[in-house]
Parts: structure tokens; sequence; C-alpha cells
């Protein structure tokens, strides 16, 4: 009898020691709900990422199409003009390519459209001036801004240095 009732005693606390405490459980949901969460947000900033990156490389590709049509103008402007340009000797060979409306990149600062990007619209500003330049009768600086029209915040903008290719052409002083 006696050693009966040490095996009921045994068997009984072994009952006891069997399956998980509500402590664990709520400690076992509470982790998985942080994970899940942490998870989630990895997932919504990849998207918000995915996305911006898709719109500033829609206006990167923007501002590279028009400074494509730049440098071709670059190339261009005052090529045919020989011995050389008449606008060697005044140094206004850059200043005159700026403000040609016809040849030239018509003005100082031009709004050249809109396009829509994820929903938005933007549009794209080039500025152009030869002044502050290394050599500012020959090289135009050119700065490219793709903004919001309505807000005014700007997406890209981007700073370049453009040579007339005229220039070479000049007679040395």
């Amino acid at each position: 009898m006696k050693v009966w009732f040490q095996l009921q005693q045994l068997h009984s606390a072994r009952c006891q020691d069997e399956g998980f405490t509500l402590v664990e459980v709520l400690v076992s949901m509470i982790m998985t709900v942080t994970f899940v969460m942490v998870t989630m947000q990895v997932f919504l900033s990849a998207a918000f990422l995915r996305a911006k990156a898709a719109e500033f490389n829609d206006a990167y590709n923007w501002i590279q199409e028009d400074f494509e049509q730049v440098l071709t103008q670059a190339k261009a402007y005052e090529m045919n003009t020989l011995p050389f340009s008449t606008q060697c000797n005044a140094g206004t060979l850059a200043s005159s390519f700026v403000s040609d409306s016809s040849v030239g990149l018509g003005g100082s600062i031009v709004t050249l459209g809109t396009k829509q990007f994820s929903g938005s619209s933007y549009q794209l500003i080039r500025s152009a001036t030869n002044v502050g330049t290394l050599d500012p009768s020959r090289l135009v600086n050119v700065n490219y801004a793709v903004q919001s029209p309505t807000t005014s915040k700007v997406i890209l903008d981007i700073d370049t240095k453009v040579l007339i290719y005229a220039a070479f052409n000049c007679p040395r002083p």
C-alpha cells in the first residue's frame, strides 16, 4: 500500500508539470505579435522606398532627355560660321547661347513642361548661366530641378556644365 501511495503521488506531481502556464502562453503571444509587427513594418518601408526610387528614376530620365538636347545644341551652336564666330572676340559666346531662343537655350530660366510621376504632377525647370563658371565666355552652368508646381517640393536637383563647341574654333588671346 505504501508503494502504491508513493506511485500515485509521483504520478500526480508529473501531471502538474505537463503543459504550459498562462504566463508562458502570454509571453509567446507577445513575442509572435512583435515579430509580425516588425515584419509588416519592413514590408511597408520597402514598398515606400520602391515608390520613391521609381519617382526619382523617372525624374532623372526626364532630365537626361533634355540634357542630351542641350548637348546637341551646344555642339551645333555657331559651328558653321567661318573662320570663327564673331562672338569669340566679344567673349559672349556662352551668354548668347543661353539667351538665344532659336538655336540656344531660350533664356536663363525655362519651364520645360509637366509630367505625372506616381500620381503626382511635377514640372521640369532648367536654369542656365555662364556667370561664376571657370570660363564665362565658353562654359554654361545648367541646373535642373524637378518640382511640384503646387508645393514647390523638389524631388531632384542636378547641376552640370556645358562647353560650347564653337569655342574650340575661337582664336586664343
